[in-house]
């Protein structure tokens, strides 16, 4: 199947799914509900549960078997999009193209919807491995602690190891427990599930360095939020110029693919999405 169509097919499934497994709008409380419904609702490429899918196909898992663990996934990213967008954090306005959580429901009721998001995506993972894995990649050894280096580096000059160490967790921790939560369901051969999680290390590099050249070439119309926000953040951007980090950009996705090798073309998929990762525009 060509890429684009793969894409749409597997992001109306997650989304017609997600839409099952969220309260309705009219639950009460309506505030909270709606507010978890507008940052899940509000777009994206679902790049995540997507690979999660083609992961555990590979290894003959349906994915409907599957479905509960990728909409887990969409949820975590989502509730640490609405949490990176709060003053204290990036202090955003506009997410996927629509005004931030906080900005519509306030900033109390934001953080709730993405504590109830977390919560939430815990709740329908029906493998006691994999609700444990999904919760290992959000935390102090995932994204909450290459979060925390990224806040306390700020203005501050880093090694490149410290550079990516913030990159391989705020950003790649999700690639990769997206990877580890279908290895886990689809009982993946350890040479397999290596080789895959080099995939995600590469993959999350490759996904951060491009939102990193976003942010200076692209505008708020075009990315569908806030641009020139990084300035004083380190990024592969603000060390190595635009040039140089588009080229290391490269570099990680043939890392990614050739990382594919030992599935001798099964994992054709996963190549086209690191392609796409890089070529894609918002």
């Amino acid at each position: 199947m060509e890429l684009q169509s793969y894409l749409k097919e597997r992001k109306e499934l997650v989304e017609k799914s997600l839409n099952r497994f969220l309260p309705p709008e009219s639950a009460y409380p309506q505030s909270l509900h709606k507010a978890m419904r507008h940052s899940i609702f509000a777009g994206g490429k679902r790049i995540r549960p997507i690979i999660a899918l083609a992961v555990a196909e590979l290894f003959g898992v349906d994915k409907e078997d599957m479905m509960a663990t990728a909409c887990a996934l969409e949820m975590t990213h989502t509730a640490l999009l609405i949490l990176d967008d709060l003053p204290c954090m990036d202090d955003a306005t506009i997410r996927r193209g629509k005004p931030c959580c906080h900005k519509v429901f306030g900033e109390d009721i934001a953080d709730l919807a993405a504590i109830s998001l977390i919560l939430r995506a815990i709740e329908i993972v029906d493998d006691i491995d994999v609700a444990h894995e999904i919760s290992s990649c959000l935390g102090s050894q995932g994204v909450a602690g290459g979060q925390t280096v990224d806040l306390e580096t700020m203005n501050k000059k880093i090694d490149f190891e410290t550079l990516k160490y913030i990159h391989e967790h705020k950003t790649g921790a999700l690639f990769i427990g997206a990877v580890k939560a279908a290895c886990i369901k689809a009982k993946a051969p350890e040479k397999e599930a290596k080789a895959l999680l080099r995939y995600a290390e590469n993959l999350g590099l490759v996904f951060q360095i491009k939102d990193d050249l976003l942010d200076i070439e692209s505008t708020p119309e075009e990315l569908g939020k806030d641009t020139q926000k990084d300035e004083k953040k380190n990024t592969f951007v603000t060390h190595y110029g635009a040039e140089k980090s588009r080229e290391m950009m490269k570099n990680y996705m043939w890392d990614a693919i050739k990382a594919l090798s030992v599935f001798e073309g099964k994992a054709e998929i996963l190549g086209e999405i690191a392609r796409f990762v890089v070529d894609r525009r918002n």
